[in-house]
């Protein structure tokens, strides 16, 4: 499993479960070997503690690793994870909504969903117990329904439809049917509602414009990695246009360049002509498809005459990395 980076980590969070304790920023190592053997790690994330066998700082599938919560030392919660680094079956605290001693967790087995709104598969409870710590579970089976939150591709947010026996363990009570929680965000408690048709029709609709925002969101955020991506390749432009030499901007190069008045300007004009030549294809043509490197290597090709700082821009503009 590849290292994950802190932004990815904190998106899919509680729901994925993905145990790849490579980064720093967000795991430490308490005791032990947390690479290649026996350790005890902790989440600074989420602010629980993980003992078990680790192989290449991951998860080892099938193993069984506890989970405790500094803030609660005396409960312990138990996790099997599977060969993709996500929760199989077991417990997961809802660790950021603990309360005082009062830690409500899922119990049971997961399986795999995409998550439109992070763009990621995570690990969400099947079958199993809600306990919310308070003397009242949910016992049977659950459904989550991913939503936008306060904006796509951040923090996991979702509903939670439940259908099974809600359990008073104090008055040893229960009640059989449909439930639907509030939104919750990842880690977070869950609070469920006896369902009705209104609030089912206004979950439904409010999902359906979710869906629709977010992708608008989603191609907001490509569209401003794809610009970035373009102007950190004019800013290289400027800078080797600049270092490059009155005669490298002079086609003919040699005392012509140097006996023009304003004959800087020339230098400047093929960089300018390369940043509006690549800005106008970009805006011009369906950006998702277009192969930026490709249309500022052909924007050298058509501004600047010179072969030896055409040569220089080349490989300058393909050394630009885009960001991921």
């Amino acid at each position: 499993m590849k290292p994950l980076s802190w932004t990815v980590l904190c998106l899919v969070s509680q729901l994925a479960m993905a145990r790849d304790i490579s980064d720093p920023q967000r795991y430490s190592c308490l005791q032990g070997d947390c690479r290649m053997g026996q350790g005890i790690v902790r989440d600074n994330l989420l602010g629980v503690d993980l003992r078990g066998r680790w192989s290449n700082a991951s998860t080892v599938a099938g193993e069984i690793y506890t989970v405790t919560l500094p803030r609660v030392p005396e409960r312990q919660f138990v996790q099997r994870y599977g060969a993709d680094g996500l929760l199989d079956s077991g417990d997961s605290p809802l660790s950021l909504g603990v309360i005082g001693q009062v830690v409500p967790s899922f119990s049971g087995t997961y399986k795999r969903i995409e998550h439109p709104f992070v763009r990621s598969v995570v690990a969400v409870i099947d079958q199993g117990v809600y306990d919310t710590g308070t003397g009242i579970q949910y016992r049977g089976r659950f459904q989550y329904l991913p939503s936008r939150g306060v904006a796509a591709g951040h923090w996991t947010h979702g509903y939670w439809v439940f259908y099974g026996d809600q359990v008073d363990l104090e008055e040893n009570e229960r009640e059989h049917g449909l439930y639907v929680s509030s939104e919750s965000a990842a880690a977070m408690k869950v609070t469920f509602f006896k369902a009705d048709p209104g609030y089912l029709a206004i979950l439904e609709n409010k999902r359906r414009r979710d869906l629709e925002i977010a992708g608008e969101e989603f191609d907001e955020q490509a569209s401003r990695k794809r610009w970035l991506y373009a102007l950190s390749i004019l800013g290289e432009v400027a800078t080797t246009v600049t270092r490059g030499g009155l005669d490298a901007a002079q086609p003919g190069g040699g005392s012509l360049a140097g006996s023009l008045p304003g004959a800087g300007g020339l230098k400047a004009n093929v960089g300018n002509d390369i940043a509006i030549e690549l800005v106008s294809s970009m805006l011009s043509g369906n950006t998702e498809q277009l192969d930026i490197t490709r249309l500022a290597l052909q924007a050298v090709g058509s501004s600047v005459k010179d072969k030896a700082l055409a040569g220089q821009l080349n490989t300058v503009i393909r050394a630009v990395q885009q960001a991921p």
